[in-house]
């Protein structure tokens, strides 16, 4: 017993002594908690921080907060003051602060209750730790439920271990869940970029359709003149690759050149230097390597592209070992042994700078051909030059660009094989004399491969081998060398084929280039109806696209921020779950997965371009038929095969306008609705009159009748609806005012005489429209009537005009 009662002593000790320690350390975290509190309280709403973001100044506020201070008191655009220090600030540089969100969402799910925390560490059965973790039923249990008939048999393990376990998976589905997030915060920067794109997309597509209509109620001009721009570029960028093509062209022709000029040196050269230099490196069954060109790319003329010029390198390629062509050296310090020094005299001549009086040096050439070394006329320019960049040559005195001048190759390597000519002439006569024997050199020994005389044939050295005449030897190599000249030849020949073909290129370029500049500005001169309402349906198009788009969009958002939400709450319960008790947090399932959905952006198609409506072609669709009346007027002849009108009076003098009522001729059939349209040639007319007519015209001749000639006019209420031209220049339509209903004769303007007239009636919309056909459609007037009788007839006058006017049929 009094062991026991001291037992019970010293256990209440302790335990008095461990609610001491838990008392201090309540109150420590306490204070430590109201310290880390006000750290993270607003300044502005004094309340803990939500969605905190920090300024430049490194100062924290409510994201709604900072916004409502900003607009309130924002210095200027973007530009606000810090609430705590009075610095000034950029309100886009504002940047969530995660960590102090954290430690906010810490604080508020904090339980300061210890009591509370030491009730979840004890078992509720038997009052005991929970320091073991059933990982089958997965719950914290006491050595005693161990023991007991539920747990029996089942895989227990120590809670600290466990826990450790469980920690990691926390952490990592954590940062899987931030990762998310951040997955998230990409993909709303994206749909903001793509709502941006799009607004901005439109709205461009919108002011571009304006911008287009407007321009073609200007005749267009802006457009045209970007069309032709692009057309121009096109025609200087082909141009432009044309020229790089002939470039590399030139190139390979020079190299072709070269190669001939070499050949054609050795051809010249001396039997004995020829056999010496080529048997030494050719073998007498030696193969030639053909010389492979490359044909310069034209520029497909069915679908255009930038032209890219070819990659000439590597191309040009070395005659050497057993592909040499028949042994072609570029030794250019070799000149043939028999060239009559009058001809090397002439030559020198030629080759002689005109200032130095010396072989020239880095001859370059003018503009008008004379050569001279590049430092005398370098010199010459600078101390004669009259204008900048412009000097007169000291041989013609003919000006030239100095920056013009340009190198001259052949005339270099003539210079640099005259300079070797010396020392070859005196070397010359030895190279044909036998050194040992001083006998010619006129067999050839075919084991030794060596030129020798009739002695060394019969020497101990050479007795017994094959020899024979150095003629008939060279003759063969002579051969390989003018097989080799031919092949070059025929390259050179090709590389002038392939320039011709450049230059046909570049003619059928520009030619059709300038026909698809023509093209244009003939299409974009023609159209200059039925606008409003296209541009009115375009408009709206777009309009309705957008909203399609930003619908579209806002939905896709509205998606992601429920994801966003969704992954947010879960990283806030982990993190809460992983600053939990141990025991808390083996409470938590792992069991939960998310799977974002990236939200659907709009394709990027090619945007759809607007084509302007070929008004020709669409009012063709409703050309009719016209049959042509015969009236009772001797002065009217009027041809019904060949649909022909025509005035027969030969008096020639100009008509007056009461004069003409008689000479109208109407078609058939009668137009009661629908659309109609119809063409008429009167390019060889200098008066007439188009239009309908009521069908009550008269087709008679009119003689004196000064009632007729008071009261009838050419105006809508007696049944007319005409425009008209008279002399050759003067046009007319013949209206009224809407308001009186006088008669009104307006004076037209046109930019040309029009050959054909169309004539297009839409009853629906009760319009008469007349177009000059022959300069694109052109609208020259237009009859606004709601009042068009039930029956209408196409009119047609000649005037006074002997020559006939034509209605044209339907095309076929």
């Amino acid at each position: 017993f009094k062991c026991n009662t001291a037992f019970l002593q010293s256990h209440n000790s302790l335990e008095l002594e461990s609610e001491q320690t838990d008392r201090i350390t309540a109150r420590m975290a306490s204070s430590v908690l109201v310290m880390i509190q006000e750290e993270v309280t607003c300044p502005i709403c004094l309340e803990l921080l939500k969605e905190p973001v920090s300024a430049d100044c490194d100062h924290s506020f409510c994201r709604a907060c900072i916004t409502l201070n900003y607009e309130s008191s924002k210095v200027n655009e973007g530009e606000g003051i810090c609430p705590v220090c009075r610095v000034s600030y950029q309100f886009g540089n504002l940047r969530p602060n995660r960590q102090l969100a954290n430690i906010v969402g810490k604080l508020t799910g904090f339980k300061s209750s210890p009591e509370e925390e030491q009730k979840v560490n004890v078992c509720a059965q038997h009052g005991e730790k929970l320091q073991l973790f059933c990982k089958k039923d997965k719950v914290a249990i006491c050595w005693l439920c161990e023991r007991s008939q539920e747990h029996r048999g089942h895989q227990t393990a120590l809670i600290e271990e466990v826990a450790q376990e469980y920690r990691g998976k926390l952490q990592a589905t954590l940062q899987k869940l931030v990762a998310k997030e951040k997955i998230c915060d990409e993909w709303k920067d994206d749909l903001q970029e793509e709502r941006t794109f799009w607004k901005n997309q439109i709205q461009g597509d919108v002011e571009k359709v304006q911008m287009e209509f407007k321009e073609l109620r200007e005749f267009l001009d802006s457009k045209e003149k970007n069309e032709v721009q692009k057309l121009k570029q096109e025609e200087e960028d082909i141009m432009n690759s044309l020229a790089e093509s002939e470039s590399e062209l030139v190139k390979q022709r020079e190299s072709v050149r070269d190669l001939i000029s070499d050949v054609e040196h050795q051809l010249q050269c001396s039997t004995m230097e020829m056999l010496q230099v080529r048997l030494q490196e050719v073998p007498a069954s030696g193969s030639q390597e053909t010389w492979k060109l490359k044909q310069p790319e034209m520029i497909p003329r069915k679908q255009r592209r930038i032209f890219r010029a070819p990659d000439l390198k590597g191309m040009l390629q070395v005659f050497q070992g057993e592909n040499r062509v028949s042994g072609v050296r570029t030794d250019r310090q070799r000149i043939t042994a028999t060239m009559d020094s009058s001809v090397m005299f002439m030559m020198e001549e030629e080759v002689t700078c005109p200032i130095c009086l010396e072989l020239l040096n880095e001859p370059v050439s003018a503009d008008c051909d004379h050569s001279f070394c590049r430092a005398c006329i370098t010199l010459n320019y600078e101390s004669s030059k009259s204008k900048e960049g412009e000097g007169v040559c000291p041989v013609c005195r003919v000006s030239y660009l100095f920056g013009n001048l340009r190198p001259n190759r052949h005339v270099a390597n003539i210079v640099e094989r005259l300079k070797g000519l010396k020392s070859n002439l005196k070397k010359q006569q030895k190279v044909n004399v036998c050194a040992q024997h001083g006998e010619k050199l006129q067999l050839f020994c075919e084991k030794d491969m060596v030129a020798i005389c009739w002695l060394c044939e019969r020497s101990q050295e050479h007795r017994g081998h094959v020899t024979a005449l150095i003629e008939e030897v060279a003759y063969k190599y002579e051969e390989k060398l003018q097989a080799a000249l031919q092949m070059q030849m025929a390259n050179e020949k090709r590389c002038d084929e392939w320039e011709d073909g450049l230059q046909k290129e570049r003619t059928f370029w520009k030619n059709q280039i300038q026909g698809d500049v023509e093209k244009v500005q003939m299409e974009f001169k023609g159209l200059r109806e039925f606008l409003d309402s296209k541009e009115k349906n375009e408009v709206q198009k777009l309009k309705q696209e957008e909203e399609d788009i930003m619908n579209s969009l806002a939905e896709s958002e509205s998606e992601l921020v429920k994801q966003r939400e969704s992954v947010r709450a879960l990283i806030s319960d982990l993190e809460h779950q992983l600053q939990c008790s141990t025991m808390e947090m083996l409470q938590v399932r792992l069991s939960q997965t998310l799977r974002l959905k990236q939200p659907e952006m709009i394709p990027r198609k090619q945007r759809r371009i607007f084509r302007a409506p070929d008004l020709k072609g669409m009012l063709q669709v409703f050309q009719v038929h016209v049959t042509l009346n015969q009236v009772h007027n001797e002065n009217i002849a009027v041809n019904e095969d060949k649909r022909q009108i025509q005035h027969q009076n030969n008096s020639r003098r100009n008509l007056q306008i009461s004069e003409t009522y008689g000479l109208g001729v109407l078609g058939y059939p009668a137009l009661h609705s629908g659309k109609h349209y119809w063409e008429v040639d009167v390019s060889r007319n200098d008066a007439w009159l188009l239009g309908l007519n009521d069908g009550k015209c008269p087709t008679y001749a009119v003689k004196n009748n000064s009632d007729l000639k008071q009261h009838v006019n050419y105006q809508p209420k007696h049944g007319y609806w005409v425009i008209g031209m008279k002399n050759g220049s003067v046009y007319n339509a013949f209206e009224e005012c809407s308001d009186t209903h006088n008669a009104s004769v307006l004076v037209l303007s046109l930019t040309g005489r029009p050959s054909r007239v169309g004539v297009f009636l839409d009853r629906e919309a009760c319009t008469l429209s007349f177009y000059d056909v022959s300069n694109h459609g052109v609208l020259i007037y237009r009859f606004y009537d709601p009042s068009f009788p039930d029956a209408v007839y196409p009119y047609f006058n000649p005037m006074s005009c002997s020559e006939p006017m034509t209605v044209c049929g339907p095309p076929s």
